[in-house]
Order: C-alpha cells, then sequence, then structure tokens
C-alpha cells in the first residue's frame, strides 16, 4: 500500500508501539520502528515511523510534515510504570543499554534520564499525554487514540487510516509483550544453535599425529584462546599432578600462545579459527581419535582439577581407585577463587601458584538447580549454579563439572564447557575444580573480545564487561569468604565428598 500521507506513532514505548508497528507492515506501507538517526534523517522514505524518538519530536514532525496524521497508543498509566519497570530492568534493555550513543541520547530527551525512575517517568508520562491532547484540540481528525492493552484494534485502525470498515478477522497483532522477551532470546539462541547443526558438526578436521598407544598415560583435552598469561602455569600444574600428555585445541590465539605450546615435547597442537561454538566437536574428536580407553582430564587453561586428599593420594591412584568401584567418570563444583584486592587490582604471575594470590572464595553461594532438560541426561548427577557470577555479576553461572573420564566411546558432552554428560557411570566421589577467572586481565580481555570477536564474547563476558567498566574498583570478597585450605576444608565443607 503506498500513501500520500506520512503517519506516525506517537505514543511512550511500552504503549503497544511494536505491535501498531507490526499493523502498519501487515497493510503494506513501508514503516520503521525506533528509527536509527540516518533512518530519522530519512522519514521521507517512509509512509510510517513510531516509537523513540518520535514521541518527544511530534510537533517538529508536524511542521515539517504537513497534512500528517498522528496516532497516541496510550494505556493505563498504572499498567504502563509496572511495564517500563520490567523492561528497563531486563535483560534486554542491559544488552541494548550500552550498544550505541544515540540511544542514550534518545531516552534522555523522551525521559530526561537513561535509567528508569518512577516518579520521573510517571511525570514524564503525564506531560506527554497533556501536550498531545491539548495540541490536538482543535485537529480531531489528524489524532487517533488507541488503547491496545485493552484490546482496541482494527476497528479503530483502519478507519482513520482508510476511512472503511475493517474486514479483518485477526485481532491486532500483540508484540513485545516484556514477559515474551525470554522467550524469544531462547529461541534466537536455539535458531543460531539449529543452524550449527544443520550445517553438520565441526568442519575442521584435524590431522592423526602418531602417539604412543599406551593407555596408561593420563591425558589431558583443552581448547585455548590467547591464554599466553596462563599457560605455563598451567601445563605445570597438571604435569605435577601427573598428566603424561596434553592435547590442547588452539583457537586461533594471536598472543603467541600457539607457538609457546608448539615447544612443549608432551603437548599435541591443533590449530582451528572456526566458531568457539564447536567446542564440545573438537574435544569430542579428539577424544574419539585419542582419548579412548584413557583417564582423561578436561579443563581450561584457568582451571585446577582437585580430588579428596589429592595431596597426598597420586592422580593415578585415584583412577585405579575410580576403576576398582566400576565408575568412569567423576563430578563436581566449579570453585571460583579470588584475591581480597579489587579484580582490576588483582594481578595473575604466570610463574606463580594462583593460590598465593587467589585464596578465597565462596563457601555457599552455589545452589543446587533443577533443569529438567539436562537432570535426566546428566548420568544422574546434581546439577549446580550461582556463585561468584550470581552474587556479584547477576549471571546464573553453570558451575557443575565432570573434569575426569575414563573414555568409551559411548558417553556424551551435552553441552560445551563439559558441564553436563550422558552414558557416564559416575562415582559417588565428589571433586572440584578450582576456577582462577577473576583477575586484572579480565576486563581488558572482556573488552578485546567485544571489539574482535564477537562469537567468542559470550553473555558471562558482556556482564564482566558492563560491571567492571563501571565498577572498576570491585572487589569479591564477602562476609562468607574463606580462606583455601585444601581438599579437607572444602569436604568438611561439603563442597567435595
Amino acid at each position: 500500500m503506498t500513501s500520500t500521507l506520512k503517519y506516525f506513532g506517537i505514543g511512550l514505548s511500552r504503549t503497544g508501539t511494536t505491535s501498531l508497528y507490526s499493523a502498519f507492515k501487515m497493510l503494506g506501507f513501508k514503516c520503521v520502528h525506533y528509527p536509527q538517526p540516518k533512518q530519522f534523517q530519512a522519514l521521507d522514505r517512509y509512509d510510517f515511523a513510531n516509537d523513540t524518538p518520535i514521541p518527544a519530536r511530534f510537533k517538529k514532525l508536524d511542521k515539517r510534515f504537513s497534512n500528517s496524521k498522528f496516532i497516541y497508543t496510550t494505556r493505563d498509566i498504572d499498567s504502563w510504570i509496572v511495564s517500563c519497570a520490567e523492561y528497563f530492568s531486563s535483560e534486554k534493555a542491559q544488552i541494548i543499554k550500552p550498544k550505541y550513543d544515540f540511544q542514550m541520547k534518545y531516552r534522555i530527551e523522551t525521559y530526561g534520564v537513561v535509567d528508569f525512575d518512577e516518579e520521573i517517568f510517571r511525570m514524564v508520562y503525564e506531560e506527554h499525554d497533556k501536550s498531545i491532547k491539548e495540541y490536538f484540540k482543535n485537529r480531531p481528525d489528524d489524532l487517533l487514540t488507541i488503547n491496545i492493552s485493552q484490546g482496541e484494534g482494527w476497528e479503530k485502525l483502519i478507519p482513520f487510516i482508510i476511512k472503511s470498515s475493517p474486514d479483518f478477522k485477526a485481532s491486532l497483532p500483540h508484540k513485545n509483550k516484556i514477559v515474551k522477551f525470554e522467550k524469544r532470546k531462547r529461541n534466537m539462541v536455539k535458531n543460531k544453535l539449529n543452524k550449527f547443526r544443520r550445517d553438520g558438526e565441526s568442519k575442521t578436521i584435524f590431522p592423526i599425529i602418531p602417539v604412543p598407544q599406551d593407555t596408561n598415560e593420563i591425558r589431558l583435552f583443552s581448547v585455548v584462546k590467547n591464554e599466553k598469561l596462563r599457560i605455563h602455569s598451567f601445563l605445570d600444574y597438571y604435569r605435577k599432578l601427573g598428566v603424561d600428555r596434553f592435547f590442547i585445541v588452539d583457537n586461533n590465539s594471536d598472543d603467541g600462545t600457539f607457538e609457546y605450546l608448539c615447544d612443549q615435547s608432551d603437548v599435541q597442537v591443533f590449530r582451528t579459527d572456526e566458531s568457539f561454538y564447536f567446542e564440545k566437536d573438537w574435544i569430542m574428536s579428539l577424544l574419539n581419535s585419542y582419548g579412548k580407553s584413557h583417564w582423561c582430564i578436561l579443563a581450561d587453561a584457568d582451571e585446577r582439577f582437585i580430588y579428596p586428599d589429592y595431596e597426598n593420594i597420586t592422580l593415578r591412584d585415584f583412577c585405579k581407585g575410580l576403576e576398582k568401584g566400576g565408575y568412569n567418570a567423576v563430578d563436581g563444583l566449579l570453585l571460583d577463587l579470588y584475591s581480597d584486592k579489587p579484580i582490576t587490582k588483582s594481578h595473575f604471575i604466570p610463574d606463580e601458584n594462583p593460590l598465593l594470590t587467589f585464596n578465597l572464595f565462596d563457601k555457599d553461594s552455589h545452589e543446587v538447580c533443577n533443569i529438567k532438560k539436562f537432570s535426566n541426561k546428566n548420568s544422574g548427577a546434581k546439577i549446580f549454579r550461582g556463585g561468584v557470577h550470581k552474587r556479584a555479576f547477576d549471571r546464573n553461572y553453570q558451575l557443575s563439572k565432570v573434569p575426569l573420564i575414563k573414555y568409551d566411546g559411548q558417553m556424551n558432552f551435552i553441552t560445551s564447557g563439559h558441564h553436563y554428560i550422558n552414558k557416564a557411570k559416575l562415582a559417588p566421589t565428589k571433586v572440584a575444580v578450582l576456577h582462577f577467572k577473576f583477575f586484572s586481565e579480565l576486563l581488558k580481555k572482556a573488552e578485546s573480545l567485544k571489539l574482535d570477536d564477537k562469537e567468542y564474547y559470550s553473555m558471562h563476558y558482556k556482564k564482566y564487561y558492563r560491571v567492571l567498566n563501571d565498577l572498576p574498583d570491585l572487589t569479591l570478597k564477602y562476609e562468607g569468604s574463606e580462606v583455601f585450605t585444601g581438599s579437607k576444608q572444602l569436604i568438611e565443607l561439603g563442597i567435595m565428598r
């Protein structure tokens, strides 16, 4: 449909603006919703425009485009306040908030503030409503007021636009309900993952490297990216623990990590520039080639696997004990270690035991979760989430970990990160994985990933970036912090068994 008129939606956000935009699109109009600056400058190309900053500029638009029509979407002010409060505290709003400067300017122009403030928003709504009614009081034919949230729709909209009775049987589309955002976000992630699955597994085919067939070797499998700072202490720790050989995928590092690994005689290095989403496929590929019938540790560069009495029992003897009991895997808790200083001032020293600096942990901030999707497939293991990530970064991080398996070719990891595994015979023994992530380079890494590697820049890195950027002196120590002393302590706390 083409029109010689311009139509502008001048209701504030959360009053049905997305529904109105969708309705105009269904009618065939050329539309723009929440116009960016370049789109706003080119409004003459569109038949319809609405949402921020249109409501704040409706008087200027009326002068710029004479003979235009305006549609005022409204709703009960109390329900609007509730909707705004939910939206501005939602993850969607937090993702959008730092993205573009113009969005900040739009919000300030419309509401006078960037973040939600009930008193200010209520005042803005009332003033906006008063301004529209006063401006159009002598021009009733140029303004349509419609309350989509109360069910008003085509019966009011079509006569105003087309000057005819509606023949639509369907109701006006009701879009962008805040309660549906998390579902839409999950669907977007699911669609992205499904695309990877449709394209097949990882396209990287690792070369078969001749290695000894000795099944007594304990082997470690890992994926790294730009870990030059931590890779030396990582290898050193696991060599002392009892690992005989390392199989490491380098995901296109450019900081010297790859070159360093190539110089290690006990490390088999594989390199790929594929998306990090394929981490699980890479690990499973290497396990199938080099892990069968071996005890295998699965660990990231910032992780240190420990088990009950690891200070006195060798890793080989620990594995023999599991095998004697008929078990081929152990699971446990990912335990974050941090210092008593601000994160941005806690430095990781390459050749030093990280426990000398990062020796605090949360004794009780993790919790058991019932996630049906994984509970039935996780070999009977409990699922843990929360911890420091939840407490300090509002991120419900996965804390379950399966760091040690005797790979039989049947078991399979359900997700990347070795959090959930199926078809494994899990031992009643519970272990822990010391996690050294919160050090001074974290903000720098999050910032570089934000700019250079959008796929690796996962949701929790977004959280790290936003929080540390706003709170550079954030310290993780709190009343529930404990100084790590060893496996006996974790057993007494019920973290290990």
